[in-house]
């Protein structure tokens, strides 16, 4: 199980971390400059940002792909089955609840990773705004 700040972050959070590989939080933190923090330096790269949500959409992207190919397994499986004896019959039940598990799983992933994808667009939209009022408010007050 992988955890943030000592909780669990269960298992679809597992699941895409094991299709992604490495660490997604340590990789959002360097991202974001909050490994950082601590020592009171914060900075935020909005190329570095990018770069992390254009992984993230990869990663859908591929997600995607295989809910595609998992939709035509099923289809295949639904076609009837090569003979009715009760080994075949069951095999084929097997495959089909096996299908069916990939299915949900693989949908899990990706409403999870569209979440992620829209909370990292949020965040930069907002820090980029936060910057631009600052930016304002400096320049208003004149030199």
């Amino acid at each position: 199980m992988y955890e943030v700040d000592n909780r669990p972050i269960g298992t679809t959070g597992e699941q895409v971390q094991d299709v992604y590989g490495g660490s997604i939080w340590h990789d959002m933190r360097e991202t974001l400059g909050v490994g950082d923090a601590a020592s009171g330096h914060w900075e935020f790269d909005f190329d570095e940002m990018e770069a992390v949500i254009k992984k993230w959409r990869g990663l859908l992207d591929d997600l995607k792909e295989d809910r595609n190919k998992i939709r035509r397994i099923l289809q295949s499986c639904r076609t009837g089955q090569p003979s009715d004896d009760e080994p075949t019959m069951n095999y084929h039940a097997r495959l089909i609840d096996g299908a069916t598990a990939m299915r949900k799983s693989n949908q899990s992933m990706i409403s999870y990773v569209s979440e992620y994808i829209e909370k990292l667009q949020d965040a930069k939209s907002e820090i980029a705004e936060s910057d631009a009022a600052a930016g304002d408010a400096l320049r208003s007050t004149g030199p």
